[in-house]
């Protein structure tokens, strides 16, 4: 993995840095750290909680705060590609169910990145939860909606609004972006369009703009070693098209892990699974990820076309599904 000695490296020198100004290490470099980690949040916020809203909310919100990127320095510390897989997937899941019960002012546009990172490890079904098929496109002056609204139609095969999308998409492309968000609207209408050239050239330019973004969706410097959203771009093309996805060219930037594709197409492209279980004072946490996802559901707004994720029914589904699980 090419870009695992750089992810190590920027990892260890955050840890340090940590240290120097703090007196702890963080994020975590060892599995005793990350015991110490989840066993003092453990002690100071869950060990009283029981079955209900307040824990499911706590356990999402607190326990997993270290494990996703702790779980990629594993990874590439292993050279480990089906460790890789696994931690996208639980970073995915525990992300999604995070979105669902937090409140943001926005519709169910929000998801994207954490859908792509699951498209990253074949963790297709997932999208459903998120943006059932009975939701109408979402909303947003950014370039998350045009984006969701094209992996609307096609994931769901609605041709009847492929000239809908596709120009709500141009007409985002016109204007003057940013880099990653311009590619991510651009590949999603070649895919569209069915143009291989178009298409890898958008991911080589995602991965470029993936590096230069300031938000802090991307936080820590080694975080910029692996666009894993990238990954999921990619591997949604052999979703909606295996033929096509044959044909476009994958990124040859350092941020796109070229190991970590030929590994998913040796190994049939398989779902990830849980990286880690957690032990059983927190099984709360296990039966969250074995529930079954309820779907996400809107509340309408003050103004007109105005749509917000129902965040109070996401949590109290997902209470109840986690109730059932034993």
């Amino acid at each position: 993995m090419k870009n695992a000695k750089q992810f190590i490296t920027l990892y260890n020198k955050a840890a340090e840095e940590r240290f120097a100004r703090f007196g702890e290490y963080y994020p975590v470099r060892t599995w005793d750290e990350l015991y110490a980690d989840q066993n003092r949040i453990y002690e100071e916020h869950l060990k009283d909680k029981t079955v209900c809203g307040a824990a499911t909310s706590a356990y999402l919100r607190l326990l997993p705060s270290a494990l996703g990127d702790f779980g990629l320095y594993t990874a590439f510390q292993e050279r480990s590609c089906e460790t890789l897989n696994n931690v996208l997937f639980q970073t995915a899941r525990r992300q999604l169910l995070l979105g669902g019960i937090t409140a943001g002012g926005t519709d169910h546009c929000n998801f994207l990145l954490d859908l792509l990172t699951a498209f990253s490890c074949n963790d297709f079904e997932v999208f459903a939860r998120f943006f059932p098929a009975s939701l109408p496109f979402a909303v947003s002056p950014f370039y998350v909606a045009p984006a969701m609204n094209m992996i609307k139609v096609l994931y769901y095969g609605e041709s009847v609004h492929l000239p809908e999308v596709l120009a709500q998409a141009d007409s985002f492309l016109k204007k003057k972006s940013a880099v990653f968000d311009t590619a991510v609207v651009g590949y999603l209408a070649a895919l569209i369009r069915r143009d291989h050239k178009a298409a890898g050239g958008a991911l080589e330019q995602a991965c470029a703009g993936y590096q230069r973004m300031q938000t802090g969706y991307v936080f820590g410097k080694y975080m910029k070693c692996f666009a894993k959203e990238v990954h999921g771009l990619y591997r949604l093309a052999r979703l909606v098209d295996s033929d096509f996805f044959e044909t476009v060219t994958p990124p040859e930037h350092p941020a796109f892990c070229a190991e970590f594709e030929c590994w998913q197409k040796e190994h049939q492209y398989p779902a990830g699974r849980l990286f880690y279980r957690y032990p059983d004072e927190m099984h709360y946490m296990n039966r969250i990820f074995a529930a079954p996802i309820p779907d996400v559901a809107l509340v309408v707004g003050r103004r007109k076309n105005e749509r917000y994720k129902d965040v109070d029914k996401f949590l109290a589904d997902l209470t109840a599904a986690v109730q059932r699980v034993p």
